[in-house]
């Protein structure tokens, strides 16, 4: 059965909401976007993002000029920041210091935060660059799992991390909701 996107993956994929058919994904994987999500609410990344989205809706989003209806960004980004405004006033009224301090930080950061990688996210992202970011929408078009691990040690090896044992693969995988893809290519005759 097909998943709709969750939070984490419409803040990566925002012009899902636009597809007419999304892409069948394995089971958990829509889910396990949500808990390995690139940032935590109220972190620092959370915060720049909103802030980022904040600027983009006040400029019209130009980064988005010809990749979507700007009145669907429009609305929908009109109720997040209200609701991110309404964040930022009950952490002055409640005296909030740590959210706060983290506005700051983030207020002054020129660029988003790099998220902290691990072998879940790497996991996850993997499997999207392999499979949604090339617009794939069936399971004969997933990638193998030998193609996501690979990709992941890449992505990994990038964020300085020591590679991952054979052994602990599979409940990276499990976890993650990718132990349905295959193991290897079929040809088909």
């Amino acid at each position: 059965m097909k998943k709709h996107p969750t939070a984490a993956e419409l803040k990566k994929y925002p012009f899902y909401p636009l597809l007419l058919e999304f892409p069948e994904v394995p089971p958990g994987y829509w889910e396990a976007c949500e808990e390995y999500s690139d940032f935590e609410p109220d972190s620092i990344e959370e915060i720049w993002y909103q802030l980022d989205h904040r600027d983009q809706f006040k400029k019209g989003f130009p980064r988005t000029k010809g990749k979507a209806p700007q009145n669907i960004l429009g609305l929908e980004a009109s109720e997040e920041i209200a609701g991110f405004q309404q964040r930022i006033m009950k952490a002055v009224d409640d005296r909030d210091f740590v959210f706060l301090g983290k506005l700051f930080k983030a207020m002054k950061l020129p660029n988003q935060p790099e998220p902290e990688m691990n072998a879940y996210r790497a996991a996850i992202e993997a499997f999207s660059q392999l499979f949604l970011d090339k617009g794939r929408k069936t399971r004969e078009e997933w990638p193998t799992k030998k193609m996501v691990r690979e990709r992941a040690e890449e992505i990994l090896k990038q964020a300085g991390h020591l590679p991952k044992t054979n052994r602990h693969w599979p409940r990276v995988f499990k976890e993650v909701g990718l132990s349905d893809l295959p193991a290897r290519r079929y040809k088909r005759t």
